[in-house]
C-alpha cells in the first residue's frame, strides 16, 4: 500500500493477517507487484483500472467499497470567502445531480455512496 493514504488506513484495520509493505507512490509498488517482491497491491479502484489495463499480467481481484473513509478538501485559514463558495459549490452539485452525473462519468461502474446522492427534503 502507499503510505499516507487511505487504503493504508483501511489496510492496517481490517487486514490484521496481513505483512503490509508500504510503498512511497503507486508506481513504485506496481514495479514491486510485476517483478513478484509483493503479492498483491490495495489501492483506489480507479487506479487499480489503469493499471490493470496497463499490464496484461495483473488482474483486479476485488473490488472493495469503502465509504468509511472520508475525503475533504483543505483551505488556508482565513479564507473564509472560498471556503463557503466551496461548501456551497458542492452542496448545490449534489442538491442538482451534477455531482452524480460526474461520478457516474469518471467512476463507471462504480457504486455511488448514498451521502453524494440529493438528499429529498
Amino acid at each position: 500500500v502507499v503510505q499516507g493514504t487511505l487504503q493504508e488506513i483501511y489496510a492496517a484495520k481490517n487486514f490484521k493477517n496481513t505483512d503490509l509493505v508500504k510503498f512511497p507512490d503507486n508506481n513504485s509498488a506496481i514495479a514491486a507487484l510485476n517483478n513478484g517482491t509483493v503479492d498483491g497491491h490495495f489501492l483506489d479502484y480507479e487506479a487499480a483500472k489503469q493499471y490493470g489495463e496497463r499490464y496484461s499480467a495483473l488482474k483486479i481481484a476485488v473490488n472493495i467499497p469503502s465509504f468509511d473513509a472520508p475525503a475533504g478538501f483543505v483551505v488556508r485559514k482565513g479564507n473564509d470567502a472560498f471556503r463557503e463558495a466551496l461548501n456551497k459549490g458542492i452542496h448545490e452539485a449534489m442538491q442538482d445531480g451534477t455531482w452524480r452525473n460526474l461520478y457516474q462519468k469518471w467512476f463507471p461502474g462504480s457504486p455511488m455512496p448514498e451521502q453524494y446522492l440529493p438528499k429529498k427534503n
